[in-house]
């Protein structure tokens, strides 16, 4: 795979995990309601429990990444250094996707309290 078709293939997956991360929020943002209406429960912070969800799916994705991403010829034959860069690369693909969604939520939340 060339550079330019890795680039492409990374920023793929980031469009895929941001809509992800989009729906793992609107899903876990659900979850007060729904535990409200069948249970006793009552939540009352549904952003931060969508955040929480998000942080959770990311996690996942990295160690996912990292468990099927990542080449083990290619890892052995850098030095330290270079092998420290291609691990942080592998792990930093679902990290700004989750920073979007996380930010626009903060951003949400302060516009709200703000008003």
């Amino acid at each position: 795979m060339s550079g330019t078709e890795a680039q492409l293939a990374t920023q793929g997956i980031g469009l895929t995990l941001l809509i992800a991360d989009v729906l793992v929020y609107q899903a876990f943002c659900a979850l007060p309601s729904v535990l409200a209406k069948y249970t006793s429960i009552k939540l009352q912070r549904k952003r931060l429990i969508g955040c929480v969800g998000v942080l959770v799916f990311s996690i996942s994705a990295a160690f996912y990444l990292r468990r099927n991403f990542v080449d083990e010829a290619i890892l052995a034959s850098l030095t330290p250094f270079q092998q420290g860069q291609y691990l942080g690369q592998i792990d930093g693909i679902p990290v700004l996707p989750a920073l979007i969604v996380i930010i626009v939520s903060a951003v949400k939340s302060w516009r709200e309290r703000k008003s």
